[in-house]
């Protein structure tokens, strides 16, 4: 009877706990950081900007979060008033660094980037959820997460 039930639970159990940790990386909070260096944030990415590395970044956050990381990691998915534009002072674009250091944020996955054949630096990707985040900015809202990707040097853990 007792190797009737290991059977059991060695074919039925162990596939079933093995699918639910394979969906698991989707679910990761995270680590709340904060940034040095905005500089280093893509502001313009485009479809084939993943193509190389893909595969590491689904790893860490599985193909759910990665298809809406793709949708949102740019200037043009984020809301107004988390870019700065090109107009600003230095001293008015340090203080829009400092106010986006303000966000919750979380580095959900790192990786080292490649592009055709090019290899970069560890790049990281940052989670940033408006639960959390709803009076960061009076005016600014956007709906679930968006996404920033910068060098992984330029992000800390935050205090």
């Amino acid at each position: 009877m007792k190797h009737l039930l290991w059977i059991y639970f060695t074919v039925l159990c162990i596939p079933m706990m093995a699918q639910d940790h394979a969906a698991a990386p989707s679910m990761a909070k995270g680590q709340l950081v904060k940034v040095s260096d905005w500089n280093s944030r893509g502001v313009f990415v485009l479809e084939s900007f993943f193509e190389d590395t893909k595969d590491d970044v689904v790893a860490q956050i599985g193909i759910e979060e990665f298809e809406a990381l793709k949708m949102k990691c740019s200037s043009s998915a984020w809301p107004s008033g988390m870019d700065a534009g090109f107009e600003l002072t230095e001293e008015q674009e340090a203080a829009f660094y400092e106010h986006l250091n303000t966000l919750e944020m979380y580095r959900i996955a790192t990786y080292v980037h490649k592009f055709k054949g090019r290899v970069f630096e560890k790049t990281a990707v940052l989670r940033v959820p408006y639960e959390g985040n709803e009076s960061w900015s009076e005016g600014v809202v956007w709906e679930g997460n968006v996404y920033f990707i910068l060098n992984d040097a330029a992000v800390y853990l935050a205090e």
